[in-house]
């Protein structure tokens, strides 16, 4: 069984068309296998891009947000510091006027004990030796009770008063005020 030439040729071409067809499909299919490799590639960069300008943002962020947090942190510590100096400043002050306080009552309770005191008036007279160190708190606000009594009488008859009951008058406001002041300081408040 020879082939003939036309047969041949036939089959030949028929080669041709096949390894032709194959090498073409081979082809397109190494073409897309690098345009898949070469895309593949490309999103790499453009993700290895992206994490790179996504970590420079964040860390820009960061840093940012951490020069304003000191920024704020050495304002606070420096008013903190202003702060403080200013309640020592005022602390010092209170401890002044509380010490003045003091020498003025010092000097002026006796002077008061002398003025208020009347020899008929026994309790009240006893009250006011004993005052302020040796008087309990309701023997204080028994104190204060009788005190504000002479104060409300002899504040109906103001206009009636003379030069010395006017002192005394005077005399049980500022020991009212002691008392007041006293019981302050303790944290009690009498029930009248």
């Amino acid at each position: 069984m020879a082939l003939t030439t036309p047969e041949i040729i036939a089959g030949t071409a028929l080669a041709l068309s096949i390894i032709s067809f194959i090498w073409q499909r081979f082809g397109v299919l190494i073409g897309l296998k690098k345009e898949q490799y070469d895309l593949t590639l490309d999103v790499q960069k453009q993700l290895n891009e992206s994490k790179s300008s996504w970590a420079t943002q964040l860390i820009t962020m960061r840093d940012a947000i951490l020069s304003q947090v000191s920024t704020q942190t050495s304002d606070i510590f420096r008013e903190a510091g202003e702060l403080s100096n200013k309640v020592i400043l005022i602390d010092n002050r209170l401890t002044k006027q509380e010490t003045r306080l003091e020498v003025f009552w010092e000097d002026i309770l006796p002077t008061l004990k002398i003025v208020i005191k009347q020899p008929i008036h026994f309790r009240k007279d006893d009250l006011i030796d004993r005052f302020p160190d040796k008087l309990s708190f309701d023997e204080t606000c028994e104190l204060k009770e009788t005190l504000r009594n002479e104060k409300i009488e002899l504040l109906e008859k103001a206009k009636e008063l003379n030069q010395e009951k006017k002192a005394y008058l005077l005399a049980i406001a500022l020991m009212l005020a002691r008392i007041d002041g006293l019981l302050l300081d303790k944290g009690g408040k009498c029930l009248i």
